[in-house]
């Protein structure tokens, strides 16, 4: 199943990590949240480790955009969807920021991610 897991689900996930940070930022494209991926391809999530980081970025699937999070051979390993905060993320992303995601758990058939702006 996907979605976040975490304690105060429901919560925007940038909210929620602006508050356990004990700050929040003015700036609505400091997102910085954990979520687990949707649509997992198992084949790509095996070969990570947790530590690994994945890159955030829009895609055109069908009339679709979606956000896909790649490791560094450019392979989906799953796509972020389903949580307060994804129109928000896409808006960000549109305007140019960047995103990465660094995998904190592998269970099965889920792939958790920590997502925050980059440099990159």
């Amino acid at each position: 199943m996907s979605g976040n897991r975490s304690p105060g689900r429901g919560v925007d996930p940038a909210k929620r990590a602006g508050l356990a940070k004990g700050k929040i930022s003015s700036d609505k494209c400091d997102l910085d949240f954990t979520v687990d991926l949707s649509a997992v391809n198992m084949s790509v999530v095996r070969t990570l480790a947790v530590g690994a980081v994945l890159a955030v970025d829009l895609a055109q699937i069908g009339n679709l955009e979606a956000v896909v999070c790649r490791n560094p051979a450019g392979d989906v390993a799953g796509s972020l969807a389903a949580f307060e905060g994804l129109a928000d993320l896409i808006e960000c992303m549109r305007r140019g920021n960047r995103y990465s995601a660094k995998v904190v758990r592998i269970n099965r058939a889920t792939c958790t991610v920590h997502v925050q702006r980059s440099t990159r």
